[in-house]
């Protein structure tokens, strides 16, 4: 027993060891990994690329501004039919005022051919009354 425990004891050992090493390993990629995504950002973008997002970028722009658009032109439809609907009701407003005041006119004209009928009718009967002025209370 005393033979085995050195052995199972280097064993042991051992496979620590490579156990370590395989982390040593993949730390050393994942450094590896890091530090190639590092060069790759500080790297100056390529004028391709900056072309590239530079048109995506206007793309969005273009598309935010057709929705835009879109959403004035809805807006200037409604208001114009808004208009179109106050313009055809003043104009029926207008004829129903310009109606009635025809209508008025023509009331005054037959009021004051009645007032004229009531004075010659007034005078006429005054002259007929003449006659009887002393004799009448």
């Amino acid at each position: 027993m005393v033979a085995h425990r050195p052995q199972e004891t280097i064993a042991l050992y051992e496979e620590r060891l490579s156990n370590s090493e395989a982390r040593r390993y993949d730390l050393e990629d994942a450094i590896r990994s890091l530090e190639d995504q590092l060069k790759k950002q500080a790297e100056p973008i390529s004028a391709a690329e900056l072309h590239a997002r530079a048109n995506t970028a206007a793309q969005i722009d273009n598309e935010t501004l057709q929705e835009q658009v879109s959403h004035f032109q809805k807006r200037v439809s409604n208001l114009e039919e808004q208009l179109d609907e106050v313009r055809v009701a003043q104009e029926r407003d207008e004829q129903a005022t310009m109606a009635r005041i025809a209508r008025f006119r023509d009331a005054e004209v037959q009021l004051k051919a009645v007032f004229v009928k009531v004075i010659l009718l007034s005078r006429m009967l005054e002259r007929r009354l003449k006659p009887f002025e002393g004799i009448l209370p």
